[in-house]
C-alpha cells in the first residue's frame, strides 16, 4: 500500500499570509502539490465562470478573470509536474492532483497569454474539471480520507492522555528511520526502495523494540511512513517508555538508531 500525499502532508512547506501562500521549505515539488490541491479544490467547489471577454471604451475586447482563475492559470504555468513525479515516486496522490494533471495540457496551452477568445475555452475546461470531480465522487473520497485521518488523530491523543493518567513519569523518544542518500549532480537523492522492503525493515525494527532490551520499559509506540526526493523513504517513530525504568531519552534514541543502522 503506497503512502498518501495530500494537503495535510505537504502543508508544512508553505504558510498562508492574507490570500497568498509563501514557501518556507526547500522542497519545491511538495509546495507545488500543496498549491495545486488547494487551487483545484477551490475551483471544483465553485460554479460560476472564472473567465470572460469584456468590451473596452475603445470598442475592443479584452480578457478578464476572477482571482481564482488567475491562480489556476499561474499554477498551470509554473508547476513542475516532472519534478513532482520524480520526487514522489512511492506516493499515492490526492485525486484532485490527478484531475489537474489530466487537464494540464489544455490549461497550460491557454494560460501563457490568453486572448479574449480564450476565455470561453478556459471556462469549458473548468466546467469539465468540475463535472469530472462530481462524476468521480472526489469530494466523497477526500471526506473519507479526512475521516480516517481524524480517527487516527483522536486515537493517538486518547492513547497519550491515558498514558499520562496511568504513569507518573514518561520518557518520550522521537526517531526517524531512513536510508543513506546519494550525492548526485550537486544534490542529495534518496535511495529508492520498494515499499515491501521498507515495511519488512520497519517490522524487524518493531520486533527489536518489543522483544529486545527495551521490552521491560516500553509502553507504547506509533509510526508514520513518508517518502521524499532528498530523504527517500523514511519512518517517523514516536516511542513512549516508563520513566521509572528508563530516564535517558537521548541514550535510548542513540541505541535504537545504532540498531537500525547496523542490523
Amino acid at each position: 500500500m503506497k503512502p498518501n500525499i495530500d494537503e495535510q502532508i505537504v502543508a508544512r512547506y508553505a504558510i498562508s499570509y492574507g490570500n497568498e501562500r509563501h514557501r518556507i521549505g526547500i522542497d519545491d515539488a511538495a509546495a507545488d502539490v500543496a498549491d495545486i490541491v488547494e487551487t483545484v479544490a477551490a475551483v471544483t467547489s465553485g460554479a460560476k465562470p472564472l473567465y470572460w471577454s469584456e468590451a473596452t471604451p475603445a470598442g475592443r475586447h479584452r480578457f478578464g478573470e476572477e482571482q481564482l482563475g488567475c491562480r489556476l492559470r499561474r499554477v498551470a504555468r509554473t508547476a513542475d509536474v516532472h519534478a513532482i513525479r520524480k520526487s514522489f515516486q512511492e506516493h499515492k496522490f490526492n485525486p484532485l492532483y490527478h484531475l489537474f494533471e489530466r487537464y494540464l495540457p489544455v490549461l497550460r496551452q491557454l494560460s501563457t497569454r490568453p486572448s479574449p477568445s480564450d476565455a470561453a475555452h478556459l471556462n469549458l475546461c473548468v466546467a469539465k474539471m468540475r463535472g469530472a470531480a462530481i462524476y468521480e465522487g472526489i469530494a466523497a473520497k477526500l471526506k473519507n480520507n479526512r475521516r480516517t485521518m481524524e480517527k487516527n488523530r483522536r486515537a493517538l491523543l486518547l492513547d497519550l492522555k491515558e498514558l499520562r493518567r496511568r504513569y507518573s513519569r514518561l520518557t518520550v523518544v522521537r526517531i526517524d528511520l531512513g536510508y543513506t542518500s546519494d550525492y548526485i549532480c550537486r544534490d542529495w537523492v534518496g535511495r529508492g526502495a520498494p515499499y515491501e522492503e521498507v515495511a519488512a525493515d520497519r517490522q524487524q525494527f518493531i520486533r527489536h523494540l518489543v522483544r529486545g532490551g527495551f521490552k521491560k520499559s516500553l509502553l507504547w509506540y506509533a509510526w508514520k511512513q513518508e517518502s521524499a526526493f532528498q530523504k527517500g523513504p523514511h519512518t517517523h517513530f514516536l516511542i513512549v517508555f516508563n520513566g521509572k525504568h528508563l530516564r535517558k531519552d537521548g541514550a535510548a534514541a542513540y541505541l535504537l538508531g545504532e540498531h537500525w543502522v547496523n542490523e
